[in-house]
């Protein structure tokens, strides 16, 4: 349910919802997609489509929680684009967030060790941090620039790749 916890994590960021109120809409969701048997056993199994189950949430979420939502990006946009977005969005100062997926990759590998949706929580030096309900030891808490790339290939070093049409850029302006 990560899709839906990035969502959550969002709504905190904008709207300062609470633990419980998280809960709620959590359920609300929950219950929605569960009036669809087919529906529910593609989220249980991992074959939803969860970029469309995203914009869902959000739509569902945004009727008592107004928000702007853009989905700026289409298949194959370059990195550069795509991390200069997260950087102007990562500003829970001004109420901005991005929802995203990210696969990480490691050093020599061409299979995921992790497909994950997150939160932008905000930019600093070291990256992006992420406002996540994981916490796993070796799970990833902020993205560094110089490991992202384009497309994962058997490189020397861990990376990840952000699909750029799973970005989601959230406001309240």
């Amino acid at each position: 349910f990560c899709a839906l916890y990035a969502v959550l994590n969002a709504m905190q960021i904008l709207h300062g919802i609470s633990p419980s109120q998280a809960r709620e809409l959590f359920n609300v969701v929950l219950l929605r997609v569960s009036r669809d048997e087919k529906a529910f056993r593609s989220i249980l199994q991992h074959t939803i489509d969860y970029v469309d189950f995203v914009d869902a949430s959000l739509a569902l979420f945004s009727r008592a929680y107004p928000m702007t939502v853009k989905a700026p990006f289409s298949a194959g946009t370059d990195c550069a684009s795509v991390w200069s977005s997260l950087k102007e969005y990562a500003r829970p100062d001004k109420k901005r967030t991005a929802v995203f997926r990210f696969v990480r990759y490691a050093a020599l590998r061409t299979t995921p060790m992790a497909d994950h949706w997150s939160t932008a929580r905000e930019m600093d030096e070291r990256g992006l941090h992420l406002f996540d309900c994981s916490l796993e030891p070796k799970g990833l808490y902020y993205l560094a620039r110089n490991a992202m790339v384009e497309k994962a290939g058997l490189l020397h070093q861990d990376c990840y790749v952000i699909p750029p049409e799973s970005v989601r850029l959230l406001s309240l302006d």
